[in-house]
């Protein structure tokens, strides 16, 4: 075993205390201190940054965040806000009104407003509705039935509608908590269902649903405003807070080419006729061959329980049916405008005469005769007419039945408006040129028929048929409303002035004797016609259409009527039912527009029984107020022409203004007598009535549509508890010295009897406030 030796340590020098420098002690740790070392320094300092780099993250976060509050989303947020306290309560637009020539209302918006509350604002709904019953005026509302309304849990119900500006004064006065008003505006027809299938309605948000109202129902509409106020969580106004109106542009007033007075007369008319006839519904049509305007659209019907009132179907433009013999003057006045033939160019006309596999005859059976093509539309001759479509040949007839405006609608573009049914000539069977010309097998509506009648009054020219004749914006400013066609020359004059010639004869002599008016020269054409079956061929057994258009005075026409009746019983024919309805409406007519008498002739007008003069009108025209509802001014360019509208009695007319009747061609002598048919006994009847002394004012007869049952209604409505009532006059005659120089209707009118009826209100719903 080896010894180790032990070896002792190294002695190290000891280290010299470095001198202290001068000034400066020497500073040694307390006892029990332990000194950190350069490494825990480290540390102590990465905690330190860390803590300043998170609380500097922390006030950028903060400022980054107050800049996107402030400065990104400052617009938003502030918008946020003002939905939150600013209420949004829209302006309702004022309807346009539709106005008759003359600037009196047809249809009309009347502002009124609807009682509603918030039931979470009101404290006592026993008090609340015991201070409005007070009010209220008396038996409008029962007193537990608003209590229990103040009481529903909702934050909108409604209490009363219809609150005129009177009653909402005196309500807001007495400062009941709790309640608000909502504007509104419904529609009202001051005339009641009079021109209701024109007018049309509107639905209850008070947009357009038939008619004019929804032809034109944007531009009557108008531009809805709005008002922006700043409110409290109660829905009080905050004193100094934001508020701003965006103000509601009304819609424009559309002025008719209707004839209010006229329209009244007309449907009363109308009405008698459809009662006494038995039959199931009637159209008349008045309008201007010189200017296509409408100033009469009278459309009738039969209700279920027997009475007659006015449709609301515009059935003039929307129905069609086969015209029958009145047809038979296109036929005519192609056949004379292509030269195949002249009013004395002879025919041979049997009693009968086959045209493909149809056997064709006429109406009454007679022997062969030799007539010319005047006595042919004299007689009304299916056979005659039918020989002179073949001679004319499909294609050149297609073409004027088109040109006259057959086949397609008329420039009215009524909505619904049909325009009618009338095959291209590649369709047409063998035995098409046998029913076309003699107006079977086609379709057409009145108003097509009117205008083909209006052509020939015009000497040739079809002008567009109109219902508009301008516009009125907010400002009052009118506007004529623009043709969307232009004339067309269907015909010459030259031909025009033959077939007018013609069909004076046609009254004079022939189908249409009971159309004659005293005093004036008549050109009409009577017609007859089958209905056809509904989705099968064929027509319905004794079912017929009569019908009667014609136009006077003859020499000079100033008005043209149609006259359509629909399955009339106590006869079929045109000429006996047809016809002295187009002669009354005629005689009304001429006396209300003051149409000098033809030449040569002196006769006495005297005020029809259901005349209508327009006296309310001229009060309109005065005051600019009807019923209440303000009418602008500026929308009555013409209303001052009625302060002479009333019925007269006339002379022949002066010698300074003669007028002549159209010159008739000569007639060749006939080889045989013209078989004519024996007058029927209404016919017989009616030519006694025209000749016995007219008495200057009898007793009015009308025929009053029954009133309809109002619907039960939950929320009571003082506008449809007291409608303002609509006011009119009858006048006796007044007597003129000359067609040239009228007395002062003034000077001379009797006092007029004055008449009442109960205005139609049509009450426009909101849903929402």
């Amino acid at each position: 075993m080896t010894r180790r030796r032990s070896v002792a340590a190294p002695v190290l020098p000891a280290r010299r205390a470095r001198p202290a420098r001068p000034g400066r002690a020497v500073v040694r740790p307390p006892l029990g201190t332990t000194l950190v070392s350069p490494l825990d320094r480290r540390f102590t300092r990465r905690r330190l940054v860390a803590v300043n780099a998170t609380g500097a993250i922390f006030i950028f976060a903060m400022m980054g965040r107050a800049t996107q509050l402030q400065v990104v989303q400052k617009d938003t947020l502030d918008a946020r806000g003002e939905r939150q306290r600013l209420r949004l309560t829209p302006i309702r637009a004022e309807r346009g009104d539709i106005l008759d020539r003359f600037g009196a209302p047809l249809a009309m918006s009347v502002r009124d407003w609807r009682l509603v509350t918030d039931p979470s604002l009101v404290a006592d709904p026993a008090a609340t509705a015991a201070a409005l019953v007070a009010v209220l005026p008396l038996g409008t509302v029962d007193q537990n039935w608003l209590t229990a309304k103040l009481s529903e849990r909702t934050r909108y119900a409604i209490l009363v509608n219809g609150v005129d500006k009177a009653l909402k004064d005196k309500i807001e006065s007495a400062k009941i908590g709790g309640i608000f008003f909502v504007e509104r505006f419904r529609r009202e027809n001051p005339a009641a269902d009079l021109a209701r299938s024109v007018i049309g309605r509107v639905d209850t948000e008070q947009r357009g649903a038939s008619g004019l109202e929804l032809l034109f129902n944007d531009q009557l509409t108008g531009v809805d405003g709005l008002l922006r106020s700043e409110r409290s969580e109660q829905g009080l106004q905050i004193p100094g807070g934001k508020r701003t109106v965006d103000p509601a542009t009304s819609g424009k007033s559309f002025v008719t080419t209707l004839d209010r007075s006229l329209q009244y007369a007309v449907d009363g008319m109308n009405s008698k006729a459809i009662a006494d006839s038995g039959a199931k519904g009637g159209i008349v049509i008045v309008s201007d061959p010189r200017t296509g305007e409408i100033f009469a659209d009278s459309n009738m019907e039969v209700t279920d329980d027997g009475g007659v009132r006015s449709t609301g179907r515009n059935s003039a433009l929307v129905n069609v049916y086969e015209p029958g013999s009145v047809n038979k003057v296109i036929t005519m006045a192609a056949a004379i405008e292509e030269r195949v033939v002249t009013p004395q160019s002879a025919l041979i006309v049997p009693d009968q005469y086959q045209v493909g596999d149809h056997k064709f005859s006429d109406d009454t059976a007679h022997k062969t005769m030799r007539w010319t093509i005047r006595d042919v539309l004299v007689n009304s001759s299916n056979v005659g007419t039918i020989k002179v479509a073949q001679t004319l040949n499909r294609t050149r007839l297609d073409r004027y039945l088109r040109g006259f405006g057959l086949g397609s609608k008329t420039a009215v573009n009524f909505p619904g408006e049909s325009g009618g049914i009338l095959l291209p000539t590649n369709k047409w069977t063998s035995t098409s040129i046998g029913t076309v010309p003699i107006g079977q097998g086609i379709s057409v509506t009145a108003v097509q028929m009117l205008s083909v009648f209006n052509t020939l009054a015009n000497g040739g020219v079809r002008m567009p048929m109109r219902i508009v004749r301008s516009t009125v914006d907010e400002r009052g400013v009118e506007t004529p409303f623009p043709l969307k066609e232009q004339p067309l020359t269907v015909v010459s004059k030259t031909t025009a002035d033959i077939m007018t010639s013609m069909l004076v004869d046609v009254v004079d002599e022939g189908t249409g004797r009971a159309a004659q008016v005293k005093g004036y020269s008549v050109a009409g054409k009577t017609g007859t016609a089958r209905k056809p079956n509904e989705g099968a061929r064929g027509y319905r057994e004794g079912a017929y259409v009569a019908s009667f258009a014609g136009y006077f005075p003859a020499e000079s026409p100033r008005l043209s009527i149609i006259v359509v009746l629909d399955e009339p019983k106590t006869s079929i024919y045109g000429g006996v039912v047809a016809a002295p309805l187009f002669a009354e409406v005629a005689r009304w007519a001429g006396q209300h527009y003051r149409i000098p008498p033809s030449a040569g002739s002196r006769v006495v007008l005297t005020t029809d029984p259901t005349a209508v003069v327009s006296a309310e009108m001229n009060a309109v025209a005065r005051t600019g107020n009807w019923q209440g509802a303000t009418i602008r001014r500026n929308a009555l360019p013409t209303a001052s022409a009625l302060a002479a509208t009333s019925p007269a009695v006339v002379d022949s007319p002066s010698a300074t203004t003669p007028t002549t009747r159209p010159t008739r061609p000569a007639r060749p002598p006939r080889s045989t007598p013209t078989v004519e048919r024996a007058p029927a006994p209404a016919v017989v009847a009616q030519r006694r009535e025209a000749e016995a002394p007219t008495p200057l004012v009898t007793a009015p007869a009308v025929v009053t549509a029954p009133p309809t049952t109002a619907p039960r209604v939950t929320v009571p409505d003082l506008a449809r508890k007291s409608p303002a009532p609509a006011r009119a006059t009858i006048a006796p005659a007044v007597e003129v010295a000359s067609a040239g120089d009228p007395v002062s209707a003034t000077a001379a009118a009797p006092k007029p009897v004055v008449v009442a009826a109960a205005a139609a209100v049509q009450t426009v719903e909101q849903s929402t406030p």
